[in-house]
């Protein structure tokens, strides 16, 4: 959990109840700023990957600090594998292109990269440059055999690595689009109050969602996708799931 002032981790039963909390503010060793990834190990620690200072904290089952390794690189993203390797998300600046280059990586246990699953760009607002109201979305599960992988730029395609990062198989579906309504389109206008008249002059809306918003994987290797598909009722959507 990360607060303005504070960032903690709780530790609950598995009937909900809260059973310590641990973790502090600051530089120091065992201390976080700006969490952006917490993931159990496959030993039980935990680990939380502070992007801000570029360093991992481990933790015991019971929240006792226990090493960090700092890292010369910032992914955004780190999630265990289970097997000594991770899958990273990382983003590097294009400037003469103007846009922003992300890839999914397979690392060692070193977080040295092993193999490149996947890259999507995003383009930078500017004179000229239409970007879309609408966040990228991405997949990115890892479950007890694999890690599953997607971005919109190929329609609804997810693929399906090994924890090596060799390609397994490629999930596809033909869906239906769910346009944007007039309260949709509103809705996005809010996020953007307050930006500048020649950012918000190069703003555009799609006609339509992208396939999904966004998906997870479980330990029985099924695949959770997250779509804009639903019943109608606000909120509320609808799950692909797809088996081993």
């Amino acid at each position: 959990s990360q607060t303005s002032n504070d960032v903690h981790f709780f530790k609950f039963s598995p009937a909900g109840v809260l059973l310590s909390s641990f973790g502090r503010t600051g530089q120091g060793p065992g201390e976080v700023r700006s969490l952006t990834s917490v993931y159990f190990e496959a030993n039980g620690e935990l680990m939380a990957w502070d992007n801000s200072q570029g360093k991992m904290v481990f933790f015991d089952g019971r929240g006792v600090y226990l090493r960090q390794n700092l890292l010369l690189r910032r992914p955004w993203q780190i999630i265990p594998l289970g097997d000594g390797h991770y899958v990273t998300q990382e983003q590097q600046s294009v400037p003469a292109e103007r846009m922003g280059l992300w890839t999914v990586l397979i690392c060692g246990p070193d977080l040295a990269p092993v193999r490149e699953i996947g890259r999507w760009t995003i383009s930078w607002p500017g004179p000229g440059r239409k970007f879309s109201a609408l966040s990228p979305p991405v997949v990115l599960g890892v479950s007890k055999s694999y890690v599953f992988y997607g971005n919109r730029e190929n329609g609804y395609e997810i693929k399906c690595f090994d924890k090596g990062g060799r390609l397994k198989r490629i999930i596809r579906k033909v869906y239906q689009a769910v346009p944007l309504s007039a309260e949709d389109r509103g809705n996005l206008a809010k996020i953007y109050e307050g930006f500048p008249p020649e950012f918000m002059a190069n703003l555009e809306y799609p006609e339509s969602f992208p396939p999904f918003q966004m998906g997870f994987a479980d330990d029985e290797d099924r695949l959770f996708v997250m779509t804009y598909e639903g019943s109608g009722e606000k909120g509320h959507y609808w799950y692909d799931v797809f088996g081993p």
